[in-house]
């Protein structure tokens, strides 16, 4: 029998097999069940941290995606001669890569040619670039008629 060691009241009977070798310290299959809290609590700081983190690349992501694909979407819906042709090639590229190749290209590839950004702003750049080229769209869809009026009165 083994105790638990965050509940002393419940016990485990133990079997063959039941104990594994980790890094040279010997834990049973009962102990991987139970969560150190002690643990949870000095890292809960950092945690909170990148919560907040988070959320500030999300929100600026956003508010970006939001802005570019407005500007993107009037450029097509009004087709201005050589800003359409950028706009539909932007669109295009955007939505048919990965968000992970993008981001990779803004963090390493970006660097090579001299400019170098933190990590939460190519993070943001990343969220705007694919974000902007899917609102743009969706914004342009708005904009079209969907259905031609009926001039017919049966």
């Amino acid at each position: 029998m083994i105790n638990n060691p965050y509940n002393s009241n419940k016990k485990y009977i133990l079997s063959k097999g039941d104990f594994k070798c980790y890094n040279n310290y010997i834990i049973s299959r009962w102990e991987v069940l139970f969560l150190d809290w002690s643990i949870v609590e000095q890292y809960l700081p950092l945690y909170q941290k990148a919560f907040l983190l988070t959320l500030h690349i999300a929100v600026w992501g956003i508010l970006g995606s939001f802005l570019l694909g407005l500007i993107v979407s009037i450029i097509r819906h009004y087709r201005i001669p050589v800003l359409a042709q950028v706009a539909t090639a932007y669109i295009e590229l955007s939505r048919n890569t990965p968000l992970l190749i993008q981001l990779f290209f803004l963090y390493f590839g970006l660097p090579r040619i001299g400019i170098v950004l933190s990590s939460e702003v190519c993070a943001t750049l990343g969220l705007v670039f694919l974000g902007g080229s899917y609102m743009a769209e969706s914004f342009r869809s708005d904009w079209r008629p969907s259905v031609k009026p009926s001039t017919r009165l049966d």
